[in-house]
Formats: structure tokens, sequence, C-alpha cells
């Protein structure tokens, strides 16, 4: 059978209440009980992770500890173990990749399989899969299984939302092929990744509270109220979703891509941009001293379908006019002109140190590609690896930002300055949405006087405007503070030093090309 016309079969795993389960195999006594992991009260700590006991009586994760107290007087706190934490996550991990090696990993929790080309049905994979993890590892999990990762990831969700009984859900929810509409139709439209606070209101005042009214909308109306934004709403409310599982291999590769502002026909301009995406990968690869042997070409067509195609060479290789003409030909194999295209990318895989003999095509000494962001050429002298990513126009939201990125809003790093003093300055680094914790902060640096640096200030101190600042290619050092639930994610965005561009990478490359940071637990 050709997989090609197969629905494909995909699951998202989330292991239920992670940090509590962990503690429970390290201190069995804790289960039953309500407990929770984070700060204490008296350091304004907050709730990381809850027992299912606790959340039986209100406490929720993100809540003041003090909070929590109140709520559930007879609460245990117990202090986090991130080392635990993440030993426990790499082991579940291996159990996904022994299954199939299409295994995306998003946070320290959570991952998704895509298993349509095993032989056994998804259904049965599924709960042999909540089987062995349990079995092994003593962890409870919850599964949503659908055909694409949007439906899959509200379902492992809805599953737990439907849970009784005080303890872990260990959920298994189905959505089967063609029933992805149905599924989602009553379901509030938050639910939907990209839709936050704001952008939930905003529906509400125009009488959308739900995902199957969301989904009557044309999505003529949608782009025109929300931009981009607009158009990913409404295929995502029907249910539509064609993205890849990104494997680690893959995230191994070199690549650029960009979303046109408006969909492209002209093939000067498509081989002006091929032609700059290859000197950036180019340069990339020279400065890391690598080379590839594959080159690949991603295109995505108006109607938000995507396509990849890919060729691997005889020769390693690592010079630009190779990876243009390669890329261009893969181009002409699958473009009619005068066909309007979305997005257009090339990458490369295969890196690895081969033996070098220099091209006829290639410069002996490469010079400096001044088109790249700062972040970027501050990473490849460090060989960390990265990507650029070229938003298509504006970015007027978290929850936007986070869509074009293909991320959770969680994994939107910002990066924040502070003034200390005239001359004292620091930068916070926080997940997505979290709000400034004023206190907890300026108890931890030790000055009452902490405030944020004004515009002035912060194109002084990082050479750009507040929106694009990141901890890479700063023109000075600087004390860099990180909060801890940065580190509870795997792949995350930064700041490039240019508006509109972000670098994607992950986070323990993040946090080794950084060096020696402080990592605080300082929410409020």
């Amino acid at each position: 059978m050709n997989n090609d016309l197969m629905p494909r079969a995909i699951i998202h795993l989330d292991l239920d209440a992670f940090y509590c389960a962990v503690e429970e195999q390290h201190h069995p006594d804790l289960r039953g009980k309500p407990f929770a992991v984070g700060g204490k009260p008296s350091e304004r700590g907050v709730v990381a992770s809850c027992s299912y006991p606790a959340r039986a009586v209100g406490v929720r994760s993100a809540m003041p500890m003090s909070r929590a107290m109140r709520l559930c007087p007879g609460l245990i706190i117990v202090p986090p173990h991130f080392e635990r934490y993440r030993a426990a996550s790499q082991q579940v991990m291996a159990r996904l990749h022994a299954l199939t090696p299409l295994v995306e990993q998003i946070s320290i929790d959570e991952a998704f399989l895509d298993v349509t080309a095993l032989p056994d049905p998804p259904a049965t994979l599924a709960r042999q899969l909540q089987a062995t993890i349990h079995a092994d590892l003593n962890l409870p999990c919850s599964l949503g299984l659908a055909t694409n990762k949007l439906i899959a990831k509200i379902a492992s969700d809805h599953g737990k939302s439907l849970a009784r009984g005080g303890g872990p859900p260990n959920a298994i929810t189905l959505v089967p092929p063609g029933t992805e509409a149905e599924f989602l139709a009553p379901l509030p439209v938050d639910r939907l990744w990209g839709v936050g606070p704001k952008t939930a209101a905003r529906l509400h005042e125009m009488g959308i509270t739900t995902i199957g009214a969301l989904a009557q909308v044309p999505e003529t109306e949608l782009a025109r109220r929300f931009g981009k934004n607009g158009e990913e709403m409404s295929r995502h409310a029907r249910g539509l979703d064609d993205r890849p599982i990104v494997t680690e291999h893959e995230t191994k590769s070199i690549s650029q891509e960009i979303t046109f502002s408006r969909d492209v026909t002209d093939p000067s301009r498509l081989r002006a941009v091929i032609h700059e995406q290859s000197e950036s990968i180019a340069h990339q690869l020279q400065k890391e001293t690598l080379e590839a042997t594959t080159i690949k070409l991603k295109l995505r067509w108006p109607d938000f379908s995507t396509l990849s195609r890919q060729t691997t060479l005889s020769q390693p290789f690592s010079d630009a006019p190779l990876i243009a003409q390669t890329a261009w030909r893969l181009l002409e194999k699958v473009w009619q002109p005068g066909k309007p295209i979305r997005l257009l990318g090339v990458g490369v895989s295969g890196l690895g140190t081969h033996p070098h003999q220099l091209s006829l095509w290639q410069n002996s000494d490469p010079k400096p590609m001044t088109n790249l962001p700062p972040a970027s050429q501050a990473l490849l002298t460090l060989h960390i690896p990265h990507r650029v990513f070229t938003h298509p126009g504006p970015v007027t939201s978290l929850e936007q930002a986070a869509q074009e990125r293909g991320q959770h809003p969680d994994q939107v790093i910002r990066s924040i300055l502070f003034r200390l003093s005239e001359a004292e300055f620091l930068m916070v680094l926080m997940a997505g949405p979290a709000q400034i914790p004023w206190k907890a902060l300026r108890k931890h640096v030790g000055s009452s006087r902490l405030t944020l640096a004004s515009e002035d200030e912060v194109r002084a101190v990082t050479g750009t405007e507040r929106g694009a600042v990141g901890p890479f290619g700063l023109p000075a050092p600087i004390r860099i503070l990180v909060d801890a639930s940065v580190l509870s994610q795997t792949e995350i965005s930064l700041g490039s030093g240019v508006r509109g561009t972000t670098i994607i990478l992950q986070v323990a490359d993040m946090m080794r090309g950084l060096g020696e940071v402080e990592v605080v637990e300082f929410k409020e």
C-alpha cells in the first residue's frame, strides 16, 4: 500500500504530573498525599507541579505556594530536583525511540510520535506504549492519537480533563480519521494552539466561543481581523495541520526558510532567495568546519500544503553555489512557473567533518556574512547549531510569534533588560507569557531599585531595539539570569538582534553557548 495515501497516525504523549510522579519514586510515602513541587511560601515560591489529591482541592501549577497552602493547609512542599526529572525524561524518550525513530520531544514531559508506517494498529501501539512506560518506569502518562499533531495534542489534553477518581488520568483519547472537525467543534476556542487570552477575548467579542463556531467564519474574515494568524486559526479550527514530526536527527541540520508576506511567483525573486539562503548555510558550514551530504528544498503553497524534496550528493560539500544550484534544480522539478509560493526553505543535513578538499567554487578565505543577524554570527563563532527564522510580516502578539515559528508560546523566550544602577544592567530570560517576578527578582539581586531599562538604554546596551533583544551577539558581556522554567523546554526561540527575525535552537545548546549563567527559580 502506498503510505502517501494513508492518513497519518500521530501520538501525543504527556506524562501525568511528571515532577510529582518522579518524586513519588524517591519518596513512596508521598503517594496518595497532597503535595506540591516548588518553592517555599516564605521565599514567594510557586507550584511547579502538584499531586492529584492536591488538585482535588483546587491547587494548580503556577499558583503562588502561599495560596496553595491556604487551599490545602496540610500540603507537603517538596523542593524541585531538576536533574532527576531530566534523567527520567531521557528514560521515557528512549522507550519512544525504541518504537519509532520519528519522535519529536517538545518539552521535558511531552513528545509526538509518528507511527503511520508501523505494522500494528495505532490504537494498539498507544496502549502498548502506555503499558511499557508504566511497567518499566512506573510513570503514568496520557496519550492522544489522531491524524496530525494539532488534534493529537488537543486529544491528550481533553482526555486528561475528563479523568475522574483523584489519581493520574492515564487516559488514551482516539480521534478517528475524518472526525477531526467534529471532535473539535464543542471545545472552547482557547484549546487551539496559538489562541491565547488576548485572541480568545477578541473572538468572544465576535460571539465566537467554540472551535466549531470559529470554523464557520470565512478564512478571509479571520485574515482581515487577525492577519496571518487568522489564516492559521481557520485551518486549525477545521482540524487541518500538516506539520511534520521534527526528529532530533533532523534538528542536527542547517536550514534557512522564509514565509513571504505576499505569495511569490517571480522566478528571479525565488532564485535570489535561494542564493541568499545558500550563502548563509555555506557560511555556517564553513565557520563550523563542517560539510554536508544532503540538500533539502521545502515549499509551502497558498493552501498551506507543504512539499519537501531532497537529494544526496556523491561527495560532501560546503560551498554556496553548489547548494543553490542543486536547490534550484529541486525547485524546477516540482514548481510550475506562475504557481504562487508562500514559503521557501533550503537546508542541508548529513553533517560531519568529512575529509575536505577545497571546492573550485569556494574561496579559501570566506568573508563574514554581514546579512546574518548578530546572534547568528555569535553562535557560529561558538559552534552552536541553530537556525534563523524570518517572520513574513509584523508580529503583534506572543501567540502569533509562536504559531508562525511552529512552537508553543512557552517556547518563545523573552530576553528582558533591567537597570540596576546608572552603569549596571542585567538580562533575564523568561519563558513565554510569564509575568515579571518583581519582588523575587529584586530580592535575588539585592536591589529594591531594579527597573526596566528604557528604550534608549536597551539600544545602548544591546545594540538593538526592544523586541529583538537576545542573549547572543551583544556588544559587551552582561550578567544573565535564566528562569528555571526555561529549562523545561527542549527547543526554544530567542531574539536575534534584528526585528522580525528569530533564532531557533535547543535549550541545551543555548546553555552551552551562554556558559556560566545563573539559573534561578524566582517566580511569584
